[in-house]
């Protein structure tokens, strides 16, 4: 696990935001033009707000001067999403941030989104098992998070009922705001969880530990990369995403629901072939074979 930095004169109110980069300059970012652009600097921007860009793209370069508050680092390679969040949690407790926001560089932020984010902040600051502030994300046009956890996955919430959510939810990754002691109380965004799953696996903590999460009124457009994935993901990032996948139901999910996610493998891989998709489903198939062989096995150690 990361090393966590702690710091115990912490500000309640206080903000670090994290936008994640890859192949995309910041002044490409939609992320980095809705926090830092002159509109937002003007209406919307905060002193007590930190801003990290973390750059995975490999040979990168410096993107020159930026605002105050505002710093930029490069990882050098695709680091994933584990190490950078990780890494601005480390600069949330240099500069007493108690809440993290998350961000991938793809996602459009609502005018006023800062001041929206405060005042759930203020709202919610105070109970401290609510760990998690989620948005409502769309992309393509329809509702991608959050969605409802049931026993055989993920399900669309039908009407969204805001505020602190009575039944086990999950959220992608982009817009959600963390308390940074509960991120610290889990040792940290989990590694093994790179770049695929990360999202699954953070809300299982939460809830797995009795805390909760509130959604607020506010909506986010953003491109989610793996939304068609049976038309244009390569075999590379398909493996990356199964091999999460498949790590995080071995691992955190009931025994029980093996069997289940068995059949979804074969379906899935069924319709990779019909898809004329037969190298994503050879990956499907060895997968399921990988599982069926010793189905008790937490694949989340191959990963590490």
């Amino acid at each position: 696990m990361p090393q966590i930095t702690h710091l115990t004169n912490a500000n309640p109110a206080r903000l670090c935001a994290v936008v994640t980069l890859y192949h995309k300059a910041p002044d490409e970012s939609e992320t980095v033009a809705s926090l830092i652009g002159p509109e937002h600097r003007k209406a919307d921007r905060h002193s007590d707000v930190e801003i990290l860009l973390f750059d995975n793209t490999p040979n990168s370069s410096d993107p020159g001067p930026l605002p105050n508050g505002v710093q930029y680092e490069s990882a050098g390679r695709n680091a994933g999403l584990a190490e950078a969040y990780n890494r601005a949690l480390d600069v949330a407790g240099i500069h007493g941030c108690s809440w993290l926001l998350l961000l991938d560089q793809d996602t459009t932020l609502p005018a006023g989104f800062l001041s929206s984010l405060r005042a759930q902040i203020e709202r919610h600051g105070t109970d401290p098992e609510v760990v998690a502030l989620i948005p409502v994300v769309r992309s393509g046009g329809e509702v991608v998070s959050p969605k409802r956890v049931v026993f055989s996955g993920l399900r669309t919430i039908s009407e969204h009922v805001f505020g602190i959510q009575k039944s086990e939810v999950a959220a992608i990754n982009s817009g959600v705001a963390l308390r940074c002691d509960f991120v610290r109380s889990v040792g940290g965004f989990n590694r093994a969880y790179w770049l695929d799953y990360l999202d699954h696996w953070l809300f299982h903590q939460i809830y797995a530990r009795g805390k909760k999460v509130a959604l607020w009124n506010c909506t986010l457009e953003h491109h989610l990369s793996v939304q068609n994935y049976r038309q244009d993901i390569t075999a590379t990032r398909y493996r990356s995403i199964i091999a999460g996948e498949s790590a995080f139901m071995t691992t955190h999910k009931p025994k029980l629901q093996i069997p289940f996610y068995l059949f979804r493998l074969l379906a899935r891989a069924t319709r990779l072939i019909f898809g004329r998709q037969r190298d994503l489903a050879l990956i499907t198939m060895a997968t399921a074979v990988k599982i069926a062989m010793h189905p008790t096995r937490s694949l989340e150690k191959r990963l590490q």
